[in-house]
């Protein structure tokens, strides 16, 4: 069970230490309610689903999610979200906000993927995994993350992608070292992406979506990666930019992410899991 569970209402958590809590789906889960969640602390929960936080929302009742001012450390899921899954049943625009927030150490160790890399089950999104509906990421920070599978950071799928003033540093997964983006739509405004590690895009692994990246300085394909071309990004300021569709980026302080990389992932796992 979880430790918090909100069906069609209005709460609001604020100054919430949550602590050593294990359920099946999360910690906290909310289904079709509006949910603030303010000024709170997370460490060290785990959960089947997602590592502390599971959204719901659905197209019959008006929602929305917002997370203020908190901080998620060393949570844990072999599902989808080490920190936060958010589920929305359309495309629509909503109010869910995540701002001002810490994501550190956050991990989601699950196996399970197609062949192509395109259908995720399990280990995707070291902090965040968001399916449809849209999620505004302001001034957060996104450190240490580790998902087995896709997006050390963030997954997304289906999902419209505002992330402003936000930074990612040294997320690690297989796919999309901080990001991986399917079917969905990003907005990016001065994030910068510093020694994130992936084997197939160590900043960003982009299928079937449109990405415009806002930035002051020079924008760069590094760490991008496209692999088979079905992509549209723009650049502001105007740039040549074109997102590599060979793998190319898989790189920190030129070693490769290698086998090595991936024991070490698999140790901090296994150390993960005797701690629960």
């Amino acid at each position: 069970m979880a430790a918090f569970s909100v069906v069609g209402s209005n709460v609001v958590f604020r100054n919430l230490l949550l602590t050593d809590s294990h359920a099946d789906y999360a910690p906290i889960r909310t289904s079709s309610s509006n949910v603030s969640i303010l000024k709170s602390t997370f460490t060290y929960n785990s959960g089947i689903q997602a590592g502390v936080l599971y959204i719901f929302q659905d197209t019959s009742m008006s929602s929305s999610i917002l997370v203020d001012g908190s901080k998620f450390t060393h949570n844990r899921t072999p599902g989808q979200g080490g920190a936060i899954y958010h589920f929305h049943q359309s495309e629509t625009k909503d109010n869910n906000i995540i701002q001002n927030s810490i994501f550190d150490s956050n991990s989601a160790s699950g196996e399970g993927f197609d062949i192509d890399y395109t259908i995720f089950s399990n280990g995707t999104g070291g902090a965040l995994s968001l399916y449809g509906g849209s999620m505004s990421i302001r001034k957060c920070v996104f450190d240490s993350n580790i998902a087995l599978n896709a997006g050390g950071a963030i997954f997304s799928q289906g999902t419209k992608v505002y992330i402003d003033h936000s930074s990612f540093s040294d997320n690690i997964s297989h796919e999309g070292g901080a990001i991986y983006s399917i079917a969905s739509w990003y907005n990016l405004t001065d994030s910068p992406h510093n020694d994130n590690q992936g084997s197939n895009g160590s900043t960003f692994l982009c299928r079937n979506s449109t990405v415009d990246i806002q930035a002051v300085d020079t924008i760069t394909n590094n760490g991008y990666y496209c692999p088979v071309q079905d992509c549209i990004f723009s650049t502001t300021p105007s740039h040549n930019f074109i997102c590599p569709p060979q793998i190319s980026s898989g790189y920190k302080n030129n070693t490769p992410f290698s086998t090595i990389s991936f024991y070490v992932i698999g140790l901090s796992f296994f150390l993960l899991s005797l701690l629960f």
